[in-house]
């Protein structure tokens, strides 16, 4: 006869129930029903705010890298004759920032621009006292026009 053991040479019955109790889901017991705690709103309003405020430190990190330039032409009624067309170039709150070795990145953007005179104004030192990328600065605008004052 063909027929199988109920038991293997082990002793072990292949489909005892101890066999295949672990492929089986547990039932649930009296906690699976409990209704779980929510979180109050007072946590999930700080943890949103928590993330703004992390996204916006992040932007102004980035933000802060960058340099942008604008054009705005002002019209000014009773200005003498010889200003009109009188191009002044503002550079402000740079914070001892380097863009570029040497300040390249001014190089490269300002030689493309035509002005007269240049206005420096806001923070140009770093909080450390570093001045050297302003001295940076200078040189370059002085490269691009000598004779437009600063």
């Amino acid at each position: 006869m063909n027929r199988r053991p109920s038991k293997s040479r082990s002793e072990f019955d292949a489909f005892s129930e101890e066999s295949i109790r672990p492929f089986f889901a547990s039932s649930p017991d009296a906690h699976f029903f409990d209704e779980q705690k929510k979180r109050s709103p007072l946590k999930t309003l700080l943890f949103i705010l928590l993330i703004l405020i992390g996204i916006v430190f992040i932007a102004n990190t980035v933000i802060n890298h960058f340099f942008f330039v604008r054009s705005i032409e002002i019209p000014i009624t009773g200005l003498a004759q010889e200003f009109d067309g009188f191009r002044i170039l503002q550079i402000s709150d740079l914070k001892g920032k380097r863009f570029g070795a040497h300040q390249s990145q001014f190089r490269n953007t300002l030689g493309r621009l035509p002005f007269d005179a240049v206005l420096i104004t806001g923070d140009m030192v770093s909080e450390h006292g570093n001045a050297e990328p302003f001295y940076e600065l200078l040189e370059v605008l002085h490269d691009l026009n000598p004779p437009a004052p600063v």
